[in-house]
């Protein structure tokens, strides 16, 4: 999925786990919330609940936006594509597993969704359609920008 950017895409997705994912209500209006991600085989997966909005919008709608950022420097990927829920007990366990692992390895906490009480944990899979990284630390009109589809 990312290589076909090169390696330094695929690294800085690697070394980040946490992004803002955007669905869309039956009305179309947007809702976004801060989640933990996992990056296995070049695939993004994450976790909520049931009892969410996003889990609620991503059921009905499978698209969404995913914006990964690097929290020190002025980089972003914006990518929108769609969601797949994982049924599979097993993997769903195994992604979750690991989630609150790297979350409490970077907040030393468990990953916030663990202290709602909305319903069961869920993984999603995160399919891009589009992506686009933008360098905001190039000189003003000189920022870069990478755009593919997939």
């Amino acid at each position: 999925m990312f290589t076909i950017f090169g390696d330094h895409i695929t690294d800085f997705v690697r070394e980040r786990h946490r992004a803002v994912v955007s669905s869309v209500d039956e009305s179309g209006q947007p809702h976004s919330s801060v989640i933990y991600y996992v990056c296995r085989k070049d695939t993004i997966f994450f976790i909520t609940k049931s009892g969410t909005i996003k889990y609620q919008n991503l059921v009905k709608n499978a698209k969404a936006a995913m914006t990964i950022t690097d929290v020190q420097l002025p980089i972003a990927l914006n990518m929108t594509g769609t969601t797949v829920l994982i049924e599979e007990n097993s993997a769903r366990d195994e992604i979750l597993q690991e989630v609150f692992t790297l979350a409490h390895d970077d907040l030393h906490d468990y990953a916030p969704i663990i202290k709602l009480h909305k319903g069961s944990f869920v993984v999603f899979k995160f399919q891009p359609i589009e992506a686009k990284l933008t360098d905001f630390r190039q000189p003003l009109g000189k920022v870069q920008e990478e755009l593919k589809n997939y």
